[in-house]
């Protein structure tokens, strides 16, 4: 199971060291694996730092040119320091938890690799589903990726939609690319002690944060459906003034809910809803399956880039909306409402899917023999 003396860094986004100290440390799939690895190696961490903290000028101002010219979100203020440089240099195995981290430690990893042996993994999340606006964009994006991906061991894609799109356009990449699927803490994610089959009532639920949500759409359905009670949980809308909207306005990292809070209004919702524009990016992902895993069924766009279509079949074990229009919506929503046995019936297919296929312990396993076999 390879060598335990190698040491393994994770790199994490900002507020991942502020959630190990609380008490709200439950749900851990977005540490990808990371408490399995510290349990059987030792295990480094790298986190960036909040956006606001950071005030080098000069980092800023480059930072700014290159995201101009590149259109990739990279932020090296944020995360390229002597502590971080200090701790690459004892890594042996690196695992940059979004590309958006590998992009910003580029210049680091390109020090690095100089002096020494570093082996070099990146969870992609739509890095390869880019489209630049302009030919110059197109070079600098190219150039950056082509540089990220000399450096890079194994591409790991946790969305089978971006992971065989990638593979057509990116044929000379092809032994770089692996597909795990992104998987939960089924630890956590559970339904209600008691739960038999899904309980219909009039509670909608929708959470999320990335540009590929349709939020748009989401306001326009509440407005048409004033017989459901919606609670929007996200910092992407800044005023809703309708009546049966709950906005809560915040995100994982945030930490304005706690993970029992979240698990609760997965559990009190009869459906949870996913509008997505068209994209190769996985987009609700994480939150469909903590959704499943409650017992809470999915209603979500048909996208290219669909995480898993050999595991997910429409009103099987989740709904998709092919059409994204209100009336699309409303009339799905209305349909599923009116029908408790093709609900309980999606909701136990979902729950045994994810258990089955979409545990966070088999994506632990799976990433650690990766690692430390390659």
């Amino acid at each position: 199971m390879g060598n335990s003396n190698l040491i393994t860094t994770y790199v994490f986004g900002a507020g991942r060291k502020e959630k190990f100290n609380t008490d709200d440390f439950r749900a851990k799939e977005f540490f990808y694996g990371y408490s399995y690895f510290e349990q059987r190696s030792k295990t480094l961490l790298i986190e960036m730092k909040n956006p606001e903290d950071g005030n080098n000028l000069i980092l800023n101002f480059v930072d700014r040119v290159i995201r101009k010219l590149t259109e990739l979100p990279i932020y090296t203020k944020d995360i390229v320091s002597v502590e971080s440089f200090k701790i690459l240099k004892k890594t042996d195995k690196l695992i940059l938890t979004t590309e958006l981290l590998g992009l910003s430690l580029l210049p680091l990893l390109l020090i690095v690799k100089i002096f020494k042996k570093i082996e070099i993994y990146v969870i992609v999340m739509g890095l390869f589903g880019r489209k630049p606006s302009n030919t110059i964009v197109k070079f600098f994006q190219n150039t950056t990726i082509a540089l990220l991906s000399i450096l890079t061991n194994k591409y790991i894609f946790i969305g089978k939609g971006e992971f065989l799109q990638a593979k057509k356009q990116y044929p000379k990449l092809h032994s770089k690319f692996s597909y795990m699927p992104f998987s939960i803490d089924l630890d956590f994610w559970r339904p209600l002690e008691n739960y038999q089959e899904k309980n219909i009532n009039n509670n909608i639920l929708f959470v999320g944060n990335d540009g590929k949500r349709d939020y748009n759409l989401l306001v326009e359905i509440a407005k048409k459906m004033k017989e459901f009670n919606f609670t929007f949980i996200t910092n992407q809308i800044q005023q809703c003034d309708l009546d049966n909207v709950n906005l809560i306005k915040g995100s994982w990292g945030e930490g304005v809910l706690t993970d029992e809070q979240m698990k609760n209004y997965y559990q009190d919702s009869f459906i949870t809803i996913l509008p997505i524009i068209d994209t190769f990016q996985p987009s609700g992902q994480s939150v469909a399956l903590q959704s499943i895993a409650c017992g809470t069924p999915v209603l979500i766009s048909r996208t290219k880039g669909f995480w898993d279509e050999d595991l997910f079949t429409n009103n099987e074990n989740i709904f998709f909306v092919d059409n994204n229009s209100t009336n699309e919506w409303s009339e799905n929503i209305e349909t599923l409402q009116k029908d408790q046995a093709l609900l309980s019936r999606c909701s136990m297919n979902g729950l045994k899917t994810v258990t089955e296929h979409l545990d966070l312990n088999m994506f632990s396993l799976k990433l650690y023999n990766l690692v430390h076999e390659t």
